[in-house]
């Protein structure tokens, strides 16, 4: 997948850029493959909260029109 990339930029504090240094090095990433990495698993499990939330809303307002039936 040949998506067009973007630059952002973030500011952080030191002692967080400083955490995330040493575990981009840990990891044997660049700071900024790292962030990256971290960024998509936050929006992925945003994602799939989302989902899970509106299948349960779906199922609840299914059940309550059952209930009226």
């Amino acid at each position: 997948m040949n998506e067009k990339k973007v630059t952002l930029q973030v500011i952080v504090s030191q002692n967080l850029a400083d955490r995330i240094d040493y575990y981009a090095n840990y990891m044997g990433m660049s700071r900024s493959g790292f962030c990256a990495s971290i960024i998509g698993q936050g929006i992925l499990g945003y994602d799939k909260v989302g989902s899970i939330l509106e299948n349960y809303v779906v199922s609840e307002i299914h059940k309550e029109e059952l209930k009226k039936n």
